[in-house]
């Protein structure tokens, strides 16, 4: 199997254009419900999810990165993920990340591995500063959230 992983890869590698570090700050996040339950009790998210991460563009259509960030329940989970995204167009890219959030074992969420539809858009006359913003739309808690993101 990791043969067969290496050999797909190759093309995407070989076509490799400059690569880029992104550096993404985690702002907030807003939830589709202001509540949730644990053991009985009603609690409020943690909208408040401070956060960093580090992205490598290491083809014009493919990231990979890691961080940390302060979840929606109040803990600290560290993260990975893999981002397939559309080339930027007038500043504009589309994509998805699938990733990878040990930090989530024990909550309501109970989940460790999420995919996350994003939009990335750089603000006018500067390639390397941007907003990106997530949304959630799968599995009981849905949620977006927003960072900053700067280009290296």
């Amino acid at each position: 199997m990791k043969k067969l992983l290496a050999l797909l890869l190759i093309p995407v590698l070989t076509n490799a254009d400059e690569p880029k570090i992104w550096l993404d700050i985690n702002w907030f996040s807003f939830h589709d419900e202001a509540f949730y339950v644990e053991d009985n009790v009603q609690k409020e998210f943690n909208e408040n999810n401070p956060g960093i991460f580090a992205r490598y563009e290491f083809h014009q259509n493919i990231d990979i990165g890691a961080g940390m960030f302060k979840h929606s329940y109040g803990d600290w989970t560290p993260a990975i993920g893999l981002e397939v995204h559309t080339r930027r167009n007038r500043g504009i890219s589309i994509g998805t990340v699938i990733g990878y959030a040990p930090g989530y074992k024990d909550t309501p969420a109970d989940t460790v591995f999420f995919v996350l539809p994003v939009v990335q858009a750089q603000l006018p006359g500067s390639p390397t500063i941007g907003v990106r913003a997530g949304y959630l739309p799968f599995g009981e808690v849905k949620f977006g959230t927003v960072q900053v993101t700067i280009g290296f």
